[in-house]
Formats: structure tokens, C-alpha cells, sequence
């Protein structure tokens, strides 16, 4: 059985109650009267049933075997092939890491929002494209060197954001004042009270590095 029925709501006392009755629902029509639900023989033959099943289709998803790959498959292994890359040729590629990252670091704080500009988010039906531009000078940083980003999601209190999504935007040409517009959109598939923000971050060779996650510039 699935409580709450996938619905997430920003209000958590709102959540908290809305599970709560979920679940005392569920006990009340389904669970309980299944399980006393007995034949002549005195068993809940229909609970049998869904325990029966539950043998069969929940241990292939919910064991240790599938526990350990999937340990093995997303950290133990690349980690290993990272490692031995890095110590390759003397940790040659530690050392040209080592300078990108410092080289991003001595940079990153010269880079700086002219003007950003997002449409009105309030007037949004689903459908509709949120479109955003940012006006950035990078200073010594190519475009390559970092990512500016719409980060959109549904509002959850003043400072948070549920269901993140964030869309790159795309670089123009630098002017004469070495000012380069970034421009894009994210097409609404869901309505709902939406808030968003505009940011530059460093673009790192591996996304999962946490190693310039303290560098963010925000509009």
C-alpha cells in the first residue's frame, strides 16, 4: 500500500495531516478489514494472498544483493577508475585539475551580473514558456568556464524551492564592453505557485565534484 498518494504540499502541517488521514484511511477500509477477513478455516486467505505476493515482487527491488551492486555500480567502481586516473603519468591529471580549479577560484570573483531579466511567473499556464536573460561580465573566464542557469521549482515557504529544476542558458557574442547575454526558457508542464532565481557556478569537468560548490553567483 502507498500512502499519501504521491500529493506534496508546501505547508508540511498541511502534509502532516493530509498523510495522517490518508493512513488512517487506509487502515480503516483496507488493511484491517483484509486482515480480519477470514475463511472457515479461520485465515485471512485475501491477506495471504498480498503476502504472497509481496515475497515474490518486493525482495528482487528491496535486498542487500541490489543493495550492494548498486553500491558497487554508482561508487565503488567509479571511484576506483577515478583514482586511477588521477595517479596515472605521476598524478599528472591531479595536477591539471589542481590548476583549473585554482585558475577558476583566482577568477571566479570578477565575474559579475549587469542586469537579469526572467517573465512574470505569476500569469503562467501550463503551456507557457518561462523566459530569462542575464547580462554577465566574466572578466578572464571564457564561457566555457562556467554555467549561468534558471533554477525554477515550486515555492515552499521564503527560501526554498520544491522540485528544482534548473535550464542552462546559452551565451551570445560579448560587446564592446565585454558583456555577453545569456538567454533561455523552460516550457511550464504543472501549474502552481512557482519562484525561481538566476545563478553563475564554475563548470567543473565531473558535475558530482563538490570541490567549487562554495562558488555561486546569484541575480
Amino acid at each position: 500500500w502507498a500512502i499519501g498518494n504521491q500529493r506534496v504540499f508546501p505547508d508540511q502541517e498541511l502534509q502532516n495531516e493530509f498523510d495522517s488521514e490518508n493512513l488512517y484511511r487506509l487502515l480503516e477500509e483496507e488493511l484491517i478489514p483484509l486482515y480480519f477477513d477470514r475463511n472457515n478455516k479461520g485465515f485471512p486467505s485475501k491477506w495471504l494472498d498480498r503476502v504472497r505476493h509481496s515475497l515474490v515482487s518486493l525482495p528482487p527491488m528491496f535486498n542487500t544483493d541490489r543493495m550492494v551492486a548498486e553500491y558497487r555500480d554508482s561508487a565503488y567502481l567509479p571511484l576506483a577508475a577515478n583514482h586511477l586516473d588521477m595517479v596515472e603519468g605521476r598524478f599528472a591529471r591531479a595536477r591539471e585539475l589542481a590548476a583549473a580549479h585554482s585558475r577558476l577560484r583566482r577568477h571566479f570573483g570578477d565575474v559579475s551580473i549587469a542586469s537579469a531579466r526572467v517573465t512574470n511567473s505569476e500569469d503562467l499556464t501550463v503551456g507557457d514558456a518561462l523566459e530569462a536573460s542575464v547580462e554577465v561580465k566574466l572578466g578572464e573566464l571564457n564561457p566555457e568556464d562556467v554555467y549561468v542557469e534558471l533554477v525554477l521549482g515550486f515555492a515552499q515557504g521564503q527560501a526554498s524551492l520544491n522540485h528544482p529544476r534548473t535550464e542552462e542558458l546559452k551565451a551570445g557574442p560579448a560587446d564592446e564592453n565585454g558583456l555577453r547575454t545569456y538567454t533561455g526558457s523552460h516550457r511550464v508542464e504543472r501549474s502552481g505557485n512557482y519562484a525561481y532565481g538566476l545563478r553563475i557556478r564554475p563548470r567543473v569537468e565531473d558535475d558530482k565534484s563538490l570541490a567549487l560548490s562554495d562558488l555561486m553567483l546569484w541575480a
